[in-house]
Formats: structure tokens, sequence, C-alpha cells
């Protein structure tokens, strides 16, 4: 019965988040052999199945859901079927988070379009979306308000549980600001949500540790990114955490070696991003020159983008960790620019926290260079990142600091921080 086949297959786990479907093989079965039981050719149903298996496929290694997504897309428009092509778009956008973000905002915006102005619980990944890539955009009004978008989207279709987005952004916008306690007292009110829900609790437990980082705790840092997998094991299992800025090279050399040889090779493409921004620190530690100099490669094209994985993580510029991977690989031409560049782009949004950091690092890589007018400009860098330092309240980056400037050019290599 193709009919029966067709609606059970489209309508088997309901709507599916990015990482629950791990693993789950009897969705895409379905699917699949509902693909074999249609007419062959292309159709509004065949579009809406490859739609769903895309759906499916989004947490699968490589870029499946990518190419299936992205199929069921093109069916949608050749057939001019608007409801099939307004779920393609969304599944599309989530294919090229963190990889894309134009494409992704250009995506998410084309759903809400299709939607005609109705309100439905597809609206809140939309405006979830569109807020994710003008995060990594560095359109922070912009990200507000479509995160002030979803919030009204969920009150009107009566998504309660979905209304823990506003108090993430601002948590997230907090720390992008320098403002650590305030980052804290908002991770406190997400913690205060029923137990049952999960989610909520997890992105407090990633604002904490986020404001541990940007103070240079690096031992709670990486401790608390340990408690951030143990409430969302699937969620962030393909991560890498903070572990690189601990200084302990035995647990980086580990953690470096288990990512690459047994999470990296089932990743789905789009989610390898997100770690490059620590896996710098820990490439550098472990002195990597190849690998630093091949991911440096790899992410060239995301220079002048920011490292976001949802409004509630937000790691500064690419081109920070760009910065760090050109140094360690021994491009300090290379190196100097993309800090110079991060630098810029973290004023340019009002970010003296990422800004700070940014600065450290340039000057590092300023006085490792060493080339004529380094120092002087190095001086001047060392000495606006220690006013932001005090300012803010970031102890363990001041102390790298205090070793650069005694002359270690390598003050990250001890950071046992406060």
């Amino acid at each position: 019965d193709v009919d029966t086949a067709y609606e059970a297959a489209l309508e088997y786990g309901g709507l599916q988040g990015v990482w629950e479907a791990y693993g789950e093989e009897r969705g895409p079965a379905q699917l699949r052999t509902v693909l074999e039981l249609l007419e062959p050719g292309d159709s509004e149903r065949r579009a809406l199945v490859l739609a769903r298996l895309g759906e499916w496929l989004v947490s699968a290694p490589g870029d499946e859901g990518a190419r299936v997504a992205r199929d069921a897309y093109d069916m949608a428009v050749r057939v001019e079927a608007p409801g099939a092509r307004r779920f393609a778009a969304s599944v599309v956008a989530l294919t090229v988070r963190n990889l894309d973000p134009p494409a992704q905002l250009a995506f998410n915006e084309e759903a809400l379009a299709l939607l005609g102005g109705v309100t439905t619980a597809d609206a809140l990944t939309a405006y979830g979306g569109a807020s994710d890539a003008r995060l990594a955009l560095g359109d922070l009004d912009g990200a507000g308000a479509a995160v002030d978008e979803q919030h009204a989207a969920a009150e009107a279709c009566g998504q309660r549980s979905q209304d823990f987005w506003r108090e993430t952004w601002q948590m997230t916008r907090a720390l992008i600001e320098g403002r650590f306690s305030d980052a804290r007292a908002l991770a406190d009110t997400l913690d205060a949500r029923p137990e049952d829900q999960v989610i909520p609790r997890l992105f407090a437990a990633i604002g904490r540790t986020d404001a541990d980082y940007m103070e240079g705790r690096w031992a709670k840092a990486a401790a608390g990114w340990l408690e951030g997998r143990r409430l969302g094991p699937m969620i962030m299992a393909p991560y890498v955490g903070y572990e690189g800025a601990t200084a302990d090279a035995d647990l980086v050399r580990r953690e470096w070696d288990r990512w690459r040889t047994e999470v990296e090779p089932i990743l789905p493409t789009w989610s390898r991003p997100p770690s490059v921004g620590m896996l710098s620190e820990n490439l550098r530690l472990l002195g990597e020159r190849e690998a630093a100099a091949a991911y440096s490669e790899e992410f060239a094209g995301h220079s002048g983008q920011f490292f976001t994985n949802g409004v509630c993580w937000f790691h500064g510029p690419f081109d920070t960790a760009l910065g760090v991977l050109s140094v360690t690989a021994g491009d300090l031409d290379a190196g100097v620019a993309y800090l110079t560049r991060a630098v810029e782009q973290c004023d340019t949004i009002g970010s003296p926290s990422w800004g700070m950091i940014a600065r450290l690092e340039l000057a590092t890589a300023l006085r490792t260079r060493g080339a004529s007018g380094d120092e002087e400009l190095a001086a001047t860098t060392a000495a606006e990142a220690r006013r932001v330092g005090e300012e803010l309240g970031m102890p363990g980056w001041l102390e790298r600091l205090d070793r650069l400037d005694s002359g270690d050019l390598e003050p990250w290599r001890p950071a046992s921080g406060p």
C-alpha cells in the first residue's frame, strides 16, 4: 500500500533533532523503501520523502544529508510545490550551518517566506537558524531580533517548552560583551527550569563554562565542558572541549588522538568547524605543525566569520583560531594578518572580551616574528589587552600577558590559571 507506506515514513519519529536521530535506522529505511515504491521521476511526494530523509541524515557522516536535502529542494522547485520547497529549504539550512552562513540565512528566510505569515512549529526552526547565521556573520542585533521572533512564535503556537532561547541569547551576548556576572545570573535562570527540561540546563552549563574560559579559569572550564557532556552526551560528543587551555599535555594528547581517530571520521561535515577554535590551542600545545597547517588551509575560507554553534555558544572570530594555527604551522606572516583581522572584527561587533584575547595572541605573534616595527606594535597591543583584561576581570589571560611581557614567547604553555 504505497499511500500508507508514504504516510507512515513521513510521520515516523516526528520532527527530528540534529543528534537525537543519530544511529537510528528505521526512519531512513522506511523512507528509502518509499522512494522505491513511488513512481520514478519528479513529484511533490518524492521531494517530501527526500527532504524527510535528508532531515534524518543531518547527523550522518560526511555530506550525505546535505546532498539528499539539496536534491529534495531542487525537485520541489522543479515541480513548483511550495510546501515541499519550504520543508526542504529548512533542511538544507541545517546542513550548511557552520559552513556557509549566508546560505543558511537565505534558506531559513525562504522557509519563513513560504509560511506566508502562518505561525507553526516550523517557524521556530527557521527563526532559530536565522539567528545562528546572523551571529556567525557578526550581526548581533539581527541575531537578537530573530530570537525575539522565535520567542513570539513559540508563544503563538503553544510551544512554551521552547521559550528559553531569549534568555540563552542574552547570556551569550553578555559573554560577548564581557559581562561575565550577568552571564552567570542568566545561566542560573536557565538552571531553575523544571528538571525534565535538559536543554536549558545544558545551555546553562555551557554558559558557565564559557565564562570560566574567558576569565582564564582553565581547569574549571575543562571540567565544565565535561559536565555539559554529561547533560547532553549525544549533542556534545562531537565537539572538542577546553582541555587545550589547561596545559595538561597528556590529557590534550589523549583528547586529540580520540577526536581525530574516533570522532572526526564519523562527523557530518557541518559539525566540524565549531571544534577548530579549541583545536587551535590543542595543536599549539602539542606542537602539531602539520595538522595545524592542514586545518589552517582547510578553513581559510571562514576568515571574516565567527565561531558559533547556535546562539548558546560563541567562540570569537575564526581569524583568531586561524592565526594561532598559522603561527603553530610556522607561517608567522599569515598568523599576524589573521590576528590583526580578528582584533578588528571584535572591535566591530563590540566584544572587548574576545578582543582582549585576540590582542594577546597578536602581541605574542608579533614578538615571535620580530620584524621591523613588530615590537612597538606588540607593546601597544599588549597594553590595550591589559587595560581591557583588568577592566573586565580576566585573571588567567592577564597572567599570560605578564609572562609575555617578561619575555616568554610561549605564555600559553604553563597556563595554570588562578
